[in-house]
């Protein structure tokens, strides 16, 4: 299915230990998802369920089910960058992320 021309930029939240019940439900309810089925039967398919990583998630592009099933999967978090000021050291940027997403339970 071609990407809609009304796309804006989605995130979601998915809460650590949701069951990949909950994180195609959750995909679905925002939107992310045009078919929530096939991504569940990716999930059961691969048997990849309990390797989903939690996390905030954003998707500046529609996704096909393959696409978010790896982003998910290789816990491609959404990154912040912030800038911290110090008179002694001047400015200095860093990026956070949640490096420590841990598999989900199925």
């Amino acid at each position: 299915t071609p990407p809609s021309k009304d796309w804006q930029m989605a995130k979601v939240v998915i809460p650590k230990g949701s069951t990949s019940s909950e994180v195609a439900r959750l995909l679905a309810e925002r939107k992310i998802l045009q078919h929530p089925l096939v991504f569940r039967m990716l999930i059961l398919g691969s048997m990849t369920g309990r390797r989903l990583k939690f996390g905030e998630y954003s998707f500046p592009d529609p996704p096909s089910a393959v696409e978010a099933w790896k982003k998910l999967f290789r816990g491609e978090v959404t990154r912040y960058s912030v800038t911290i000021w110090s008179e002694v050291t001047g400015a200095r940027s860093i990026c956070a992320s949640d490096k420590s997403a841990k598999a989900m339970k199925s």
